[in-house]
């Protein structure tokens, strides 16, 4: 019997174990040489603009009959980008770059970017939307202003708005606490009835400064590629690989497999099992595991023959027992403390993978090899 211990310290979300280890090791603390981690990669790729929705509101021609003049509340705002509404018709989706979509007082502006905005500037609404990616951690402050009614959201969270008819007399401003590297939807919206028009969003980081449009943290649609073998590393000598890979536009995760036994077995081992079957050594969980070898869910001496015999090359397998398997931590730990046969409840695994890395921590895993003493060598 062995376990493998895997310790994962990362630190930050951007990279994946700069400057800290994974260690690898056996029971007895010996280091593990020339053990192989897979580890997986995707990549993450986002558009270099935001979409904008423009709607023709009021039936293009100020009408009453279904809502207001002005969006007073984020339900009235509904009703003006939704296209279920006789009143509201989608006019176009467009792509076009933050800056502009977040940063306009004449419709002239976004019409020269391509978005089919009324020509007469009167009854329509403007849905911006993206991917808001945070680069600090903390609380995010964000401005609106508009003409007439607006509001924005992030992350399906109102955190501004500026409802009612108006011109744009200023910003109003709203907080939300944010996590660096996260994804967040981005939704800001406006509405015109008559006169002048514009949008303009802004925001300030949590370490303070300006207020501006940080085109670095919106983007429009992310996309993520699949999942692919990136690396194989091996430990070293000293029982451990070290990794450091830019995670900024990337997420990864480990799988590691049980490796193949290369040590025959040995006196000692058929002396365990003899010891187990005459009561001279406590029989456990673990005990079932190592040494039930014929999976006939006892141990006794059709269990010390079949070990003989593999020790003597009769045969190489066992009938159904795998030659290694993986356990948790949890599970190991209760098959321990058991007195009885759980290996149907507890049978291990060939592959254990762990979850996507992005914070630190620790991985223990355990080496099970059924008809082993002690230590294996793989």
């Amino acid at each position: 019997m062995r376990w493998i211990i895997i310790t994962l310290l990362l630190l930050t979300n951007d990279l994946i174990g700069q400057g800290h280890y994974i260690y690898i090791r056996d029971y007895n603390n010996t280091s593990i040489y020339n053990h192989p981690v897979q580890i997986y990669r995707r990549t993450k790729s986002t558009s270099s603009t935001v979409t904008v929705k423009v709607f023709r509101t009021h039936y293009g021609n100020g009408s009453t009959s279904q809502y207001g003049q002005f969006a007073n509340s984020a339900s009235d705002m509904d009703k003006m980008v939704n296209s279920a509404y006789a009143a509201t018709t989608l006019l176009g989706t467009h792509s076009i770059n933050a800056t502009t979509a977040l940063s306009w007082s004449n419709a002239g502006t976004i019409r020269n970017a391509g978005v089919n905005a009324p020509s007469n500037g009167e009854y329509f609404s403007v849905e911006v939307t993206g991917t808001f990616i945070p680069t600090q951690t903390g609380t995010y402050s964000f401005g609106i202003n508009s003409d007439d009614g607006s509001d924005l959201f992030i992350g399906g969270t109102l955190v501004t708005s500026y409802y009612g008819g108006h011109g744009m007399s200023g910003y109003r401003y709203g907080t939300i606490y944010l996590v660096a590297g996260a994804s967040y939807s981005f939704k800001a919206r406006m509405q015109e009835y008559g006169g002048g028009e514009g949008l303009a969003v802004i925001w300030r980081r949590p370490s303070g400064g300006s207020y501006t449009i940080w085109t670095s943290e919106l983007a429009g649609a992310v996309t993520w590629s699949s999942w692919s073998l990136y690396k194989t590393l091996y430990t070293n000598t000293s029982g451990y690989f070290s990794v450091s890979e830019s995670a900024t536009n990337a997420e990864y995760y480990l799988q590691i497999n049980a490796p193949t036994r290369i040590q025959a077995y040995t006196i000692s081992d058929l002396n365990a099992v003899s010891d187990i079957i005459l009561g001279l050594s406590t029989r456990t969980g673990l005990s079932y595991h190592m040494f039930d070898v014929n999976d006939d869910g006892q141990i006794n001496v059709a269990d010390e023959y079949y070990i003989y015999a593999r020790q003597r090359g009769f045969f190489s397998r066992w009938r159904t027992a795998g030659d290694v398997r993986i356990f948790t931590t949890s599970e190991y730990n209760t098959i321990r403390a058991s007195t009885t046969n759980v290996r149907t409840t507890y049978p291990g695994t060939t592959t254990i993978t762990t979850s996507t890395l992005s914070s630190g921590g620790s991985l223990i895993y355990y080496l099970i090899a059924p008809g082993y003493a002690g230590s294996v060598t793989y």
